[in-house]
């Protein structure tokens, strides 16, 4: 997630891409988004989500339409912080900044997640 400096504070943005290998489609995914405090949610991409209250962390939740068999889907969300969101002597791959991702039920057919969670890296001007 890149951000950059607008008026007071920063605006980023970050792409999702989920790859489905299978051979069954993927109705809906779960995307669970832990972020640092100072990240907010901005937009018109946020339907579908909801924040989970947290005092030292932004936890958003969204669920969003899977990718059909043999193929993959993207989903871009858009964020502002009024403090730059990252410590400066810690400007990537902080603990508070990572992603996971799972099916949401029905599971029709055998579903496997590789590798469901990931760190963002978050880079600031």
């Amino acid at each position: 997630m890149s951000f950059r400096q607008q008026g007071d504070g920063f605006t980023g943005r970050l792409t999702v891409a989920v790859t489905n290998d299978g051979a069954v489609d993927v109705a809906r995914l779960e995307i669970l988004l832990i972020l640092p405090v100072q990240v907010r949610p901005a937009g018109d991409d946020w339907n579908g989500c909801a924040v989970r209250p947290d005092a030292t962390q932004t936890a958003l939740v969204c669920t969003v339409p899977g990718p059909q068999a043999q193929s993959s889907s993207t989903v871009q969300f858009t964020f502002v912080a009024v403090d730059k969101p990252v410590p400066l002597d810690d400007p990537i791959g902080l603990g508070n900044h990572y992603m996971q991702v799972s099916q949401v039920p029905p599971l029709n057919g055998q579903v496997t997640i590789n590798d469901p969670e990931t760190i963002i890296p978050i880079t600031v001007p």
